[in-house]
């Protein structure tokens, strides 16, 4: 009869656990991992240990604590603290996805970079142009990055800084609008069909992507893309506005 109970009051947490996590998961996918950035950024892992975390550990701790035998008030203090447990496992995943969201796709001379909020160290944000000095909570913002001349005045350190490891893309002094940065991304942009021809076992994604773009192949190209991690993507560009319209996962420096 005991352990009946205790698996229908870890049913029942189950129940609400799941429900929750479908809220939770919706909000943090829709808001800060919007569409192929779930897989970009990484997403759908780091929600699946979050969320897998959260609902296995609550109805497994109710299954050992619930015991109708107990007074009232001991089944309601050892419930109580199998909640906060959860809630306090929930809150820092929920904290470690704010850190880990893409709030940037910043074109750097001949790539894209996929930027978390976790690289950007906040006390350069400073230094951005103002509409850049706060990360974005829904969805990356797409921005240009300059590159240092050999004539700036702080060529020398800009260069000093990135072969410690830190990219310009990294430097919120070298962030500027997307709009600045157009002629030039649709200029590098290869055409679709040098892709097709490098991975033809991606022709059904490249496929729904030009179907959704409502435009025509040829007026489509891809520029490469990476992440902190190395993971290798291209960016598929029209090739007249350079806009953004979706990701391939391939390697896109070839020849």
């Amino acid at each position: 009869m005991r352990l009946g109970a205790r698996f229908k009051a870890a049913s029942i947490h189950l129940g609400i656990c799941a429900v929750v996590a479908l809220l939770v998961g919706g909000a943090i996918i829709g808001m800060w991992f919007p569409g192929q950035y779930a897989q970009l950024a990484n997403g759908w892992h780091l929600l699946l240990i979050i969320l897998g975390v959260d609902v296995v550990c609550g109805p497994l701790l109710t299954l050992v604590v619930y015991n109708p035998a107990k007074s009232k008030r001991e089944l309601r203090t050892d419930l109580a603290l199998v909640a906060l447990l959860q809630l306090g496992a929930l809150a820092y995943g929920v904290h470690v996805a704010t850190q880990a969201r893409p709030v940037l796709l910043a074109f750097e001379f001949d790539r894209f970079r996929v930027v978390s909020a976790a690289e950007i160290d906040p006390d350069r944000l400073p230094a951005a142009p103002p509409e850049f000095r706060s990360l974005s909570m829904t969805g990356p913002q797409i921005i240009g990055v300059r590159v240092p001349k050999n004539t700036d005045p702080d060529f020398g350190n800009a260069v000093d800084v990135a072969l410690a490891g830190l990219d310009v893309t990294y430097r919120p002094q070298f962030w500027r609008p997307y709009d600045e940065q157009r002629s030039t991304v649709a200029r590098q942009a290869r055409h679709l069909s040098v892709l097709r021809a490098k991975y033809p076992e991606q022709a059904a994604a490249i496929d729904k992507l030009v179907a959704g773009s409502g435009q025509p192949e040829t007026a489509l190209g891809f520029i490469p893309a990476q992440n902190k991690r190395g993971d290798d993507w291209v960016v598929i560009v029209d090739k007249e506005q350079a806009n953004v319209k979706g990701f391939v996962p391939v390697d896109g420096f070839f020849k």
